[in-house]
This record gives structure tokens, C-alpha cells and sequence, in this order.
């Protein structure tokens, strides 16, 4: 081999040596220079014991008293009588036979030939929310404002029941009453009221509730069940009793259920 050739060689080698050793010697530096993550320890706390959250008593909510009830179910008796108007197109839904007879209701009241009178209870039954009578000379439908507060706060509570069924229970009941005085003479009211055989008094009172729910569940309850209009349990299960009995009163299911539900409330 040529000298010069050889010496090339050498020279060829010994400067890619000096390159690589620089090349380690920058990346060395590169290294060493550069921040390092911080190494992060565990650390361990001590246990700590969990406090104990002790969460007060509820307060009990104070049940109403009677005046409450009272103040409360004449506010609901005032409301209901303003909803009830048969004179307002809201109404219009309301059955034909039905509106009839409390427009008659109505233009009596105002003639003073029948009152519409709010009671505290009745004496021979709790849970009698209307009843008719005569007062004097006078036609008289009255009102249980203690029944009517129960019925709507604790019966048929509007959280849990459409608020219409409270409307359509006493506008049935209006009517229901309004029957009674209608088809009965004042000496029948003043025998329920004040006799003392309460024996003929039950089955006087019995036969007369018999010939009114039938009318009252043809003309008003069925029309508006027909239309989809909420009603209360009463009401509903009278209905489909009555069907059952292909609308014959002295069906003996029909008899059974109406002496079930039938208290007379003058009777104590």
C-alpha cells in the first residue's frame, strides 16, 4: 500500500475517535446539567378516627286542633261553594241533570227558601259530610266543615289526588241533597231528626238513600265517569256496582253496599 494512502487512513480513524469521544463527552454534559424530577416519597399519616355526626331529632309537627279545622275547612267550604257555580262556563262539562238542579239550589238560596249552612259535625255521625233538613219552614243543606277539612287534607290530599275530586264531591253532594228535600215532604225530616225509634228511623233513612243514589249515579256520577272526569272511591265503586246489577236498586249487592256506607247523622 502506498505511504500517503496509509497515513490517510490513519488520520480517517483517529479524527472519527476524537469525534465520537467529543459527541460522549457533550452528552455527558447534557445529562449532568439537566434539572432531575424529584424523587416523591410516601408519606403515611396516622389513622384518625372518624367522627361520629349525631343529626337532631325531627321536629314533630303539632296536630291541628279542632278551631284550626274548622277555620280551615270553612275557608275550603267557601272555595268549593265559588267552583261550584253552575253558572259559570267553566262548569259547562258538568252533567245537564246536574247543573239543573244546582241552579235550582242556588236561585232558592237567594229567594230564602232553602239555606246552605256550614256545621261544625254532626251529632250521630263523623263522617257524614252533607245532610238536608229543614230549619223552621225552611229547606236547609249542611255542610260538616270538620268532615270537609278531613276530606281534602286527609282523604283526598291533592298531592296525592287530582283537586277536582274534592269539587265533584261536593257538587254531587249539593245535588244528592237537593234530591232528598225535593222528594220528601218536611215531616219526614222532622221524624229522622227527632224521633226517638231509631229503628223506623234507619229504615225510613235507608229506603230514602235507596231511591236517591240511582238517580244521582245515572244522571251525574256515570255521565262523568263517561267523560274521564276524577271522582272519589264512593262514587266510582257505586257505579260499577250498580252496572253490575244492570242498574236495579234492590239488587242485594247494590243494598248491601249502600248500608255499608249509609250513617244517618241526626241519629247520635
Amino acid at each position: 500500500m502506498p505511504k500517503n494512502i496509509r497515513n490517510h487512513s490513519r488520520s480517517s480513524a483517529r479524527a472519527w475517535w476524537m469525534w465520537s469521544v467529543l459527541l460522549l463527552a457533550i452528552a455527558v454534559t447534557y445529562f449532568i446539567t439537566q434539572p432531575q424530577p424529584l424523587r416523591q416519597e410516601r408519606i403515611t399519616y396516622p389513622a384518625q378516627p372518624v367522627p361520629r355526626i349525631v343529626l337532631p331529632s325531627p321536629i314533630p309537627i303539632p296536630e291541628k286542633t279542632s278551631e284550626q279545622k274548622i277555620k280551615e275547612g270553612a275557608q275550603i267550604f267557601e272555595r268549593l261553594m265559588g267552583e261550584s257555580d253552575p253558572f259559570f262556563i267553566g262548569n259547562k262539562y258538568y252533567p245537564p241533570f246536574g247543573i239543573a238542579w244546582l241552579r235550582g239550589i242556588v236561585e232558592a238560596n237567594k229567594k230564602g227558601e232553602l239555606l246552605i249552612t256550614p256545621v261544625t259535625t254532626f251529632p250521630g255521625a263523623s263522617s257524614t259530610l252533607m245532610a238536608s233538613g229543614y230549619n223552621g219552614q225552611k229547606m236547609e243543606i249542611e255542610i260538616s266543615l270538620l268532615k270537609l277539612w278531613g276530606f281534602v287534607n286527609v282523604d283526598y290530599p291533592v298531592t296525592k289526588y287530582d283537586s277536582r275530586v274534592a269539587k265533584h264531591t261536593f257538587m254531587n253532594g249539593m245535588v244528592h241533597e237537593a234530591l232528598h228535600l225535593r222528594g220528601q215532604k218536611k215531616e219526614f225530616f222532622d221524624f229522622s231528626e227527632n224521633s226517638t225509634d231509631t229503628q223506623r228511623v234507619y229504615e225510613e233513612r235507608l229506603k230514602e238513600e235507596l231511591r236517591v243514589w240511582p238517580i244521582m249515579i245515572i244522571n251525574v256520577i256515570r255521565p262523568l265517569r263517561v267523560v274521564g272526569q276524577p271522582l272519589n272511591n264512593d262514587d266510582i265503586e257505586a257505579d260499577g256496582i250498580l252496572r253490575g246489577c244492570k242498574d236495579d236498586p234492590s239488587c242485594p249487592l247494590f243494598v248491601e253496599f249502600i248500608k255499608k256506607r249509609f250513617r244517618d247523622p241526626y241519629q247520635k
